[in-house]
């Protein structure tokens, strides 16, 4: 199932060549300016780490989906994480530090097995003591390096990565030992139990002190066996959690996100006692704001530099739709979106006319320079923190985990109308699924207000391909109309704008015919990929060899060019739901006109699957004169779900079949 998605997507939306490797751009940048520097970082890096390391000696763990079973050689793998928290010293600085002890076990069943581990840290961490020890206390050499995590300008941040490894004895135990300090609670990320190896057993020990209130958040406890205890000393409260035989993380394509579905805890510090007094930490969503507002407060925009694009923007319009887009998609389309994660400035918006200037900004910078100029221009716009989809939380937690994504609310005539920059492509008024149905948390000076992003239906995103056929000497001839909507079309004008120009129409060519030499495309004609507004369409005529059999008197034809799914069957032993990018109805629609001096005999049978998350349709209509060729596939809530994968499959199966059959004409 891991090319599904991309495959069906290139079949519905994406040009080959260029346009392929313009979409994995496109994807790897919105998934990086999906990750906050905390936990989803790290375990990108880590996966990264991973992968590196495999290629030079035989690791001690390894994920399923790149090694086999018999590639994970270990006997026992015991990890104890534990948090302390202390005071600083003459209160310089944060009140207290955060620790993160990490302690494992680690047997290898063969030799020449080599332990690789990866540890991460940024502005407000350091990395402490790191060690290994075999047999007696022995010390055990440790290579390690560290260097700053960056992505070919994609990505910046100041993530560090420190990668230690070290040679394992067979049937030895070796004990390895890592620190990792916080400066400031606030920056602990999300615990997990799982990692990208097999453990037998994994405890995660908090040990809180009189002096600090901390809530542990648990999620996902539901779907695991986790036991917990709480012990009560004389001056510490000690919360431990455990489990048990726990598998490698998988790294399963498409997947939901970890937060919905693997057991972990967040670490939230509420408040401390501090002179006898109680101090307030980030004990309520109203702390989590102040901390935001602070932020957004020292930021010094400067109106006057922003002003006359704005007026130059605005001047050729009456109308306050018209002046509102005219800025929308200015920011859109001149400043280019690049994720920055680098200390406060993960947290804090750029000044707007720096954004300006430079040309450049991530989320935050975007929308502040959106939200100046709208604010010049006489509306009322505000900035508006949210999580994506890829997070199972919302502001009901006090935490920086709950949201990794700022867009810009326009409050107008009573109404909230959602506008995120960073989605060059997607016109006023809509927005993308990966912010569909999410909590907002919006300012409004001292104070907030929650609200909601709606939810956009499958038809929205709707891809409608209208096709006449004909035969002719044994070769299939036919016109072809596609329209596309929503976020289909604001795929295709990324994959198109992505291409050189020199390389547009070639790209747009290659992606009509699918690469297929047995199909030849002509008389392409596309409009409206200067306007995100309008529905695209794209219109061709085509030849297409090689589909008819012929068998005496017979003829056996294929019509269907675009057989979507036919590797879309769900593995067995896949552990996630299954997450599409969006929701969609995909219609495809064929009139393939009757040779005169032929009459059918047999038609392929109907597919009518109808479930919650899906439908899979396709019928064959007879007339005197032609058969109407029907396929709908619709993904209602761009989810499938473990529990529904055999009904899936039987679906694709059934889809699968009607592809292989083949319509039959007999002559008259």
């Amino acid at each position: 199932m891991v090319l599904v998605f991309l495959e069906f997507t290139i079949a519905r939306n994406f040009l080959y060549g260029q346009f392929v490797i313009r979409l994995l751009h496109s994807n790897i940048r919105i998934f990086l300016s999906n990750l906050r520097k905390h936990y989803l970082m790290k375990q990108l890096c880590y996966l990264l780490f991973v992968l590196l390391c495999a290629n030079n000696s035989t690791p001690i763990y390894a994920t399923t989906t790149s090694f086999g079973d018999d590639d994970i050689h270990y006997k026992a793998s015991i990890s104890v994480e534990t948090f302390t928290f202390e005071r600083n010293k003459n209160n310089v600085g944060q009140p207290f530090t955060v620790t993160q002890q990490t302690k494992e076990a680690i047997v290898a069943d063969k030799e020449n097995v080599t332990y690789h581990n990866a540890l991460f840290f940024d502005n407000e961490s350091e990395i402490g003591k790191v060690k290994a020890t075999s047999y007696k206390k022995r010390p055990v050499y440790i290579s390690s390096a560290t260097s700053a995590y960056e992505s070919e300008g994609i990505f910046h941040s100041d993530a560090k990565i420190h990668t230690v490894s070290f040679p394992l004895t067979q049937d030895v135990p070796t004990y390895f030992e890592a620190n990792v300090e916080y400066k400031d609670a606030k920056y602990l990320p999300s615990v997990y139990f799982h990692t990208f190896y097999p453990i037998r057993k994994k405890r995660i020990i908090v040990e809180v002190p009189k002096w600090l209130d901390v809530e542990i958040k648990e999620f996902n406890f539901d779907k695991a066996e986790v036991k917990k205890q709480v012990k009560e000393e004389k001056n510490t409260t000690i919360y431990e959690f455990e489990m048990t035989e726990l598998e490698a993380r998988e790294r399963e394509s498409n997947s939901v996100g970890p937060s919905y579905e693997l057991p972990h805890v967040l670490i939230l510090c509420k408040s401390l006692e501090e002179g006898g007094k109680k101090k307030r930490l980030l004990a309520s969503v109203d702390d989590l704001y102040g901390w935001y507002h602070s932020l957004v407060k020292q930021v010094n925009n400067d109106p006057d530099a922003l002003r006359p694009t704005v007026e130059k923007l605005i001047a050729p319009h009456s109308d306050d739709q018209a002046k509102i887009e005219s800025i929308y998609y200015w920011v859109q389309d001149n400043i280019r979106y690049i994720a920055f994660e680098d200390g406060i400035a993960g947290f804090k918006p750029a000044a707007a006319q720096d954004v300006f200037d430079k040309r450049y900004g991530d989320c935050k910078g975007m929308s502040n320079l959106l939200k100046e100029m709208l604010d010049i221009a006489g509306y009322d716009a505000r900035l508006t923190w949210l999580g994506t989809r890829r997070l199972a939380y919302d502001y009901s937690t006090p935490s920086l985990s709950v949201d990794n994504h700022m867009i810009c609310t326009l409050m107008k005539d009573g109404k909230k109308i959602f506008l995120d920059p960073t989605e060059t492509y997607s016109p006023y008024g809509e927005f993308a699924h990966r912010i569909q149905g999410q909590q907002v948390m919006i300012e409004n000076n001292d104070t907030y207000e929650l609200a909601e992003i709606p939810e956009l239906s499958a038809e929205h995103n709707k891809t409608v391909k209208k096709i006449d056929l004909k035969l002719e000497a044994n070769t299939l001839k036919g016109h072809a109309r596609y329209e596309y909507f929503g976020e289909a079309k604001t795929e295709l004008h990324y994959a198109y704008h992505g291409t050189g120009k020199d390389r547009q129409e070639e790209a747009l060519k290659d992606y009509i015919s699918r690469r297929d030499k047995n199909r030849r495309v002509s008389n392409i004609t596309s409009a409206n990929f200067d306007d995100r507004k309008k529905p695209l369409r794209i219109e061709h005529d085509f030849e297409w060899d090689n589909q008819v059999l012929e068998a005496g008197e017979e003829q056996y034809i294929s019509i269907d060019y675009q057989q979507a799914f036919t590797r879309g069957e769900m593995e067995e032993d896949r552990k996630s739901d299954y997450a599409f990018g969006y929701r969609f109805v995909d219609i495809f629609d064929i009139t393939f006109q009757l040779p005169d001096e032929y009459a059918v005999i047999y038609l392929p049978e109907n597919v009518d699957v109808s479930h919650p998350d899906f439908d899979i349709k396709v019928t064959f209509t007879q007339h005197p004169d032609r058969i109407e060729y029907r396929k709908e596939l619709a993904i209602k809530n761009a989810i499938v779900r473990k529990a529904d994968f055999p009904e899936w499959n039987k679906a694709i199966q059934a889809l699968k079949a009607a592809y292989d059959d083949r319509i039959i004409l007999k002559k008259k």
